[in-house]
């Protein structure tokens, strides 16, 4: 980011957050959606650069779905079309068996997987 963050998205926290409050420009929106790095800890290790937040004045808010699921039906009609037509695609990546299931978590986290990654373990 040679240039900074002005708006940032985060769902993982931990030393990923802590690296865009670093960088977060004067004035700066962070979206925190989800704290995965933490959601094993036994302890809550906290977030280092937090004086970032006042030192350049940025602004962070929690998004959480449940906020919005009042949304779900407007989104769906108009989503809809756009899958219908292709216009909108997601991509799914299927790996067939349980047994696959460390293999395919331990792929996902080094960026093998394009899309949701799915482990199926029974046949449709």
């Amino acid at each position: 980011c040679p240039r900074g963050i002005d708006l940032y998205f985060d769902n993982v926290g931990g030393s990923t957050l802590e690296a865009a409050l670093r960088h977060d420009n004067v004035a700066a929106r962070v979206a925190v959606c989800g704290m995965i790095s933490a959601y094993n800890e036994t302890h809550d290790p906290g977030i280092r650069g937090l004086q970032a937040v006042l030192t350049k004045r940025i602004t962070m808010n929690g998004f959480i779905i449940y906020d919005h699921v009042h949304k779900l039906s407007a989104y769906q009609a108009r989503v809809a079309p756009w899958l219908r037509s292709g216009e909108l695609v997601f991509h799914e990546d299927i790996v067939q068996g349980i047994e696959q299931a460390p293999a395919a978590l331990i792929g996902m986290m080094k960026g093998q997987a394009i899309g949701k990654r799915l482990v199926q373990v029974a046949p449709e």
